[in-house]
């Protein structure tokens, strides 16, 4: 059944928990791919390896997107994290919700 009412208003809610999350879809019910900005002056500088998010919060990295809009869309381990970078996951919603309460500082 669609319901676009409620939609919006689910959508609207999880925006306002989650300032980081610039936008989301899901992909299943279980799996969401979100756009996060990267605020928290503990990420910044940081190498993906060190931030471990994978195991820190369950998202995996797709892509990052410098603040100059240049997509980096093969991640590696190495790479630097720099303020206002926007990362691509993908995990499940409460795992980005944490990842959210974490960055959004």
């Amino acid at each position: 059944m669609v319901r676009p009412e409620h939609d919006t208003a689910e959508r609207l809610i999880f925006n306002q928990l989650n300032r980081s999350v610039l936008d989301y879809v899901y992909i299943n019910d279980h799996m969401m791919l979100a756009e996060v900005t990267i605020r928290n002056p503990k990420f910044i500088n940081q190498t993906l390896e060190k931030l471990n998010l994978r195991q820190r919060f369950g998202v995996n990295v797709l892509a990052i997107i410098e603040a100059n809009d240049e997509v980096n869309e093969m991640p590696q381990a190495t790479d630097i994290i720099c303020e206002n970078d926007k990362l691509t996951i993908v995990g499940t919603k409460e795992s980005i919700q944490r990842l959210s309460d974490e960055v959004d500082v």
